[in-house]
């Protein structure tokens, strides 16, 4: 019989916490494959991989429903439909990480335009007053336009 390992054992093998071990337990996501007499959690091998498997899908930026659907074909015979579907997850992240790194090149072009006019805009209001103030903020407002993408 495989070794189990306990929850704290298990959740440093894979660079989890025991809470979050717990929280993929109670979402149904990866479960312990026994628990002992005492109630607690007892890991196999095949629950560490998918355990390492989840960190790595949430590392990439995959959220918990993306991830759901990869986790019953891990342990199957045909590997195949667990790579089309990790592949079909993993697009999906990398297109979102197009649309963000699009966006916030957007973002540096203001900001850098923003910053230009701030360098070049101290002229005195009213005798020796300085309108730096009054022209970060007339630059600076814009800028919520472009804050966060759509």
């Amino acid at each position: 019989m495989a070794k189990l390992v306990r929850i704290g054992e298990a959740a440093a093998r894979v660079g989890l916490t025991p809470k979050a071990l717990r929280l993929y337990d109670r979402l149904g996501l990866v479960s312990p494959s026994s628990r002992s007499p005492a109630g607690y959690r007892l890991y196999s091998g095949q629950d560490l991989d998918a355990l390492r498997l989840l960190k790595t899908a949430r590392d990439s930026g995959l959220t918990l429903g993306n991830i759901r659907p990869l986790l019953p074909s891990l342990g199957g015979q045909d590997c195949g439909h667990f790579r089309a579907r990790a592949v079909t997850a993993l697009e999906g992240q990398l297109r979102i990480v197009g649309e963000r790194i699009k966006h916030l090149r957007q973002v540096r072009k203001v900001l850098e335009i923003k910053c230009r006019q701030l360098q070049t805009s101290c002229r005195p209001l009213r005798g020796d007053a300085c309108g730096c103030g009054t022209a970060a903020e007339a630059t600076l407002i814009p800028l919520q336009a472009v804050h966060r993408p759509a």
